[in-house]
């Protein structure tokens, strides 16, 4: 029976450190990020743990990423100077990206374009929109606030600002995604849909993860967080998500000290 246990824990441990490591984001280049901000870092960590998830670019990214067995979350940036290169990543791989959400992936695709022109984000009806004078908003209001990504885990959300708080809109000639939020402007700023097995966030919102553009940057980190928890499909928090070499080791010792105890008391 103890035999038994341990073996479920063991198991249950590597399965947990297998699913948070299946957590991946691609951008123009991680290094420098939107606004050269690299702040998304910390919020990845904080959700998933710093062994939890894995960055690639437009140029190297591997198409197993597409597969939802070695990924279970893709997060795909290209707001700032980075949208031309999302635009052309997102044409090559919209088949690929639609297939990955259909069969059980989960993915988050945001933009806030400093470049270019409107960007097919999932087929040729769903993307966004991208004009200086209709899709620039400085607020973005939560239409539903017991929704997961306002309401929590990682604090509630009341509304976002910025300057700009998004830089383009979602449009939707499908009828699948549901809005999340509005700007003034009337526009959607983020929406999701679920598709087949799987999932998908589209936002227009300047780069979650611009701490310097937000005028209110708790607000901002709290709903940050709580994307990416509920994207990635639970609560998840560092403690949680990727139990580290030495959290396996204690779970093996506390066994074995737990079987040397049921012996002693046979003998």
């Amino acid at each position: 029976m103890v035999r038994a246990l341990l073996s479920v824990l063991i198991l249950a441990a590597i399965a947990g450190t297998s699913n948070a490591q299946n957590v991946a984001y691609i951008s123009a280049n991680p290094e420098s990020g939107p606004w050269g901000s690299q702040a998304y870092r910390n919020d990845f960590n904080t959700v998933f743990g710093e062994s939890g998830w894995r960055e690639s670019t437009f140029a190297t990214a591997d198409t197993s990423l597409f597969d939802p067995k070695e990924t279970s979350l893709l997060v795909i940036e290209g707001g700032d100077w980075m949208a031309d290169e999302m635009f052309g990543y997102l044409t090559q791989n919209s088949d690929a990206l639609q297939k990955f959400v259909y069969d059980g992936g989960r993915l988050i695709i945001n933009a806030a374009p400093n470049t270019g022109e409107n960007i097919p984000m999932f087929g040729g009806g769903v993307g966004l929109s991208y004009n200086r004078g209709t899709d620039y908003n400085y607020t973005a209001t939560p239409i539903d606030f017991t929704h997961p990504v306002f309401a929590g885990p990682y604090g509630k959300v009341q509304s976002l600002e910025g300057n700009y708080a998004g830089h383009a809109t979602v449009y939707d000639n499908t009828g699948l995604f549901q809005p999340l939020l509005t700007g003034e402007n009337g526009g959607t700023m983020l929406a999701q849909a679920s598709y087949g097995s799987g999932f998908a966030l589209l936002g227009g919102l300047t780069t979650p993860w611009a701490e310097n553009n937000a005028f209110d940057s708790g607000q901002w980190r709290s709903f940050n967080q709580n994307m990416l928890a509920y994207a990635g499909g639970g609560d998840y928090s560092a403690t949680q998500a990727v139990p580290e070499p030495a959290s396996l080791t204690a779970i093996g010792l506390g066994a074995m000290a737990l079987i040397r105890r049921r012996r002693a008391k046979k003998a």
